[in-house]
């Protein structure tokens, strides 16, 4: 997110995410370039003209919301093409008075030396600050005249006539790749789809480096090169393909080269050492475009066709210049250019976007073997049901103008993906598919009827469901909507992590989007947890909008247990939001937020004898958290977990909520203020979730769950099994009674106790943490009153 400020009420911050524009008074401002002719403008802020349309003699390019002063006037800077082959942008800054009428336009000279996500600002009175760079100085001009109406472009004095630009201060040496001989180019042979998901793979891959794959600092390779990796990997679970001078590896190739102790990728671009692996910025394209050998961008002209526009760009083209190339993904909705690439920016693979003065000595590219058309429609899976035993329920959304059919995936455990439909037999936005597995989790694609390319889309989000033995269901809520915050991907698979930790506990569960409580088709009373994930979903797309408010607030006064993560959740409803908002904040998630940034604490540790206690979790991997909000525990809350810098984190609740009528009925709530999901580890993660199952059942609260008979003594077999370190043991007991759960090793010899106390009748979790323990056979013996049952398991380290 990039932050404009609105000064025409009261001083407020903006978050631009490349042309929404939304604040923390609910303000919304849409920049938007549907054309290279139209420039649209749309706000809800009182007082200033709700739709402005601005035309432009087919140059437009892009543009940007820099703020909105005191008086109400609008101040953008619109980026035209002078020529686009080579690129040449004019900059200009308009402001726009509240009525819709241009007061003014300001040339801005083309000086840039350093990349900056944001060089104009302005302050309450309309004066606009210009940040220039030079090689040698940076320099501040400030304009206090531009809200002064004049028909005149008003350009900066002639000192400012040179071109300064960080793309002409870029190296351009690389390593020297040879093309081989009898490699013959068939037209149309490379799937833009598949280019795309290969790409998402390597931004979105998971591996353990040990100490061995780590060099932060320089060291000498056995073959005499200079090694050094990039700063952010850990000893431990990363995420995202590393950086590597001259890299071309696949994904196995990488993982591999880690076991062998190679070292996780290599960003000293002095020489190319065959003892690291990962890729480089062409050697991801490479691998994107399927190639067998790995092109340099010198190369790449001679396998590639130049465009004659940028407007011309589809997914999986090149923006490329000798020296960088990156790959096009699609563009967002004020004109930048959304890319992924291997870049030094963040020594790694990952999402970005880009202006078109950003892109000076770019051109636009398609590699000659690519399909030439693409399926845009991407569909959004919104539900996915256990209807019976054996038979799940799928709904989706997408616009079916030129659509064909569909094809639908299915996996068991989200790396392998079979087609299960394709468009020929699935033509409507539904399906019933008999499942495969006690999990199932499924992804959806749109063909066009676009004979005779019949192009297949991207896929869509993944949402899947359980069923296992254990008694009730439970819900997974992808609420995250937002492609253009932190998470820049085109759909996302988060949903597969709270599944994989479900389905460790052999827990029961369906996947919904957010938008299937709205309109009824789920109710969150038929389950016993929900599981609401809200990444970084702020306020243009609303964490709660005040439907989803009312129902969570009646699920929680009815004794619901609820799990939520999110880091913008306090920042849309507590930081100035409507007084619903901030009651609902308060009252049913029972924080009080303290602050939009906690800084840069990457760690969130559980609380002692909190539900998360021994928790620890590395979070901001998968992709890049900035603003995790800051909160304190209210109306009898607990921190439950705090960031590394000491700053509150995550809040537990278990007792009444509201205004409910049901004396005695308790709720639960674990509310995490950071997105779990951004973590690579999926043991840091299961624990948590295991933690917050056993807090939710431990504390059984609602009337539904408090009126379930347990007619038999039963011990279940733990799960996972074999396990390392940790599993989880589930039993029941059909009456009130003192109860001990132990653990002993295989000479009989009691080594934890897990479980001594009086409990309730009901069904119970407990986890079982063996990483002190050497492997072996341990026996775990479940004793309440006269019942006594006893089990084997595996641990295996």
């Amino acid at each position: 997110s990039i932050f404009r400020k609105n000064f025409l009420n009261e001083k407020s911050v903006l978050k631009d995410n490349n042309g929404v524009v939304t604040g923390t008074n609910g303000e919304r401002i849409t920049i938007a370039v549907p054309n290279k002719n139209e420039l649209v403008i749309t706000s809800n802020i009182a007082k200033i003209k709700n739709e402005m349309l601005f035309q432009f003699p087919t140059n437009l390019a892009c543009a940007n919301l820099i703020g909105i002063d005191k008086l109400g006037n609008t101040f953008v800077v619109v980026e035209k093409y002078i020529s686009e082959i080579p690129l040449k942008v004019n900059r200009e800054v308009y402001t726009i008075s509240r009525t819709g009428n241009i007061l003014s336009r300001l040339l801005l000279p083309n000086i840039k030396y350093l990349f900056t996500l944001k060089d104009l600002q302005i302050d309450g009175d309309g004066n606009l600050y210009h940040l220039l760079s030079y090689p040698d100085k940076v320099q501040i001009v400030k304009w206090d005249d531009l809200t002064t109406p004049t028909k005149e472009i008003i350009k900066y004095s002639s000192n400012y006539d040179v071109e300064i630009h960080f793309n002409n201060y870029t190296p351009t040496d690389e390593i020297k790749t040879e093309v081989p001989k009898n490699i013959r180019n068939i037209k149309g042979s490379v799937s833009r789809t598949k280019a795309l998901k290969i790409a998402d793979t390597y931004v979105l891959h998971r591996y353990n480096c040990s100490s061995s794959n780590l060099a932060p600092s320089n060291v000498t390779a056995p073959d005499g090169d200079i090694v050094r990796t990039p700063d952010w990997l850990i000893e431990g679970v990363n995420a995202r393909i590393p950086y590597k001078w001259g890299g071309f590896n696949t994904l196995a190739q990488f993982d591999a080269g880690l076991k062998n102790g190679k070292y996780a990728g290599d960003i000293n671009t002095d020489g190319v050492s065959s003892y690291a692996v990962g890729v480089d910025c062409s050697g991801f394209v490479s691998r994107c475009w399927q190639m067998s050998y790995h092109s340099s961008t010198r190369g790449m002209p001679s396998i590639t066709t130049q465009y004659s526009s940028w407007e011309d760009l589809k997914p999986g083209d090149a923006v490329h210049k000798i020296g960088h190339v990156r790959l096009f993904v699609e563009r967002n909705i004020n004109g930048t250019i959304k890319i992924v690439e291997s870049t030094g920016r963040g020594w790694g693979v990952s999402y970005y976007s880009y202006t078109a003065s950003d892109l000076s000595a770019y051109t636009p590219r398609y590699y000659n073997n690519m399909e030439n058309n693409f399926n845009s429609k991407r569909p959004i899976l919104v539900s996915a049901k256990q209807e019976s035993e054996n038979l799940v329920s799928l709904n989706w959304n997408c616009d079916t103008v030129g659509v064909l059919g569909y094809c639908l995936y299915g996996s068991v455990d989200g790396n392998v993906w079979n087609k299960i439909l394709d468009e020929n037999s699935c033509t409507i936005t539904n399906a019933k598919v008999v499942k495969s597995s006690s999990v199932n989790y499924f992804r959806v694609s749109s063909v066009a009827n676009d004979s005779p390319n019949f192009s297949e889309s991207n896929w869509s989000n993944v949402l899947g469901v359980s069923s296992f033995d254990s008694k009730g269901k439970n819900l997974i809520v992808d609420g995250f909507e937002r492609e253009s915050g932190s998470w820049r991907g085109a759909g996302h698979t988060f949903v597969l992590k709270y599944g994989g930790a479900l389905e460790q506990l052999s827990i029961n569960f369906d996947a919904i989007k957010n938008s299937e409580l709205q309109n009824g088709q789920f109710q969150l009373g038929d389950y016993n947890s929900v599981f609401w994930i809200l990444g970084d979903e702020s306020t243009v797309d609303e964490t709660f909008n005040s439907t989803e408010q009312s129902l969570v607030e009646k699920y929680l006064e009815n004794g619901g247990s609820l799990f939520i993560s999110g880091s913008e959740i306090g920042w849309d409803l507590d930081h100035k939001g409507s007084e619903k908002d901030k009651d609902f904040y308060g009252n049913y998630l029972k924080a009080n937020y303290l602050s939009d940034d906690a800084g840069k604490p990457i760690w969130a540790n559980g609380l002692n004898s909190s539900s998360l206690d021994s928790c620890s979790v590395l979070f901001s991997q998968t992709y890049d958290e900035d603003y995790p909000d800051e909160i304190e525990a209210v109306k009898g809350s607990r921190l439950c977990m705090k960031y590394s810098n000491g700053k509150g984190a995550g809040v537990e609740y278990n007792g009444e909520f509201g205004n409910t009528n049901l004396t005695g009925t308790k709720g639960n709530l674990i509310y995490l203020a950071f997105p779990l999901e951004t973590t690579a580890n999926d043991t840091s993660f299961n624990k948590i979730i295991s933690k917050a199952v056993t807090f939710f059942v431990n504390n059984p609260t609602s009337v539904k769950s408090n009126t379930q008979i347990i007619s038999e003594f039963k011990l279940e077999q733990n799960y996972p099994n074999p396990f390392n370190p940790t599993t989880a043991i589930r039993y029941e007991i059909p009456k009130e009674g003192f109860v001990n759960v132990k653990i002993y090793n295989s000479l009989g010899q009691e080594v934890a106790t897990l479980v001594s106390k009086k409990q309730n009748a009901g069904s119970y979790i407990v986890e079982f943490d063996a990483s002190s323990l050497s492997s072996g056979v341990y026996f775990y013996r479940l004793v309440s009153g006269n019942n006594l049952n006893i089990k084997k398991m595996l641990l295996l380290k």
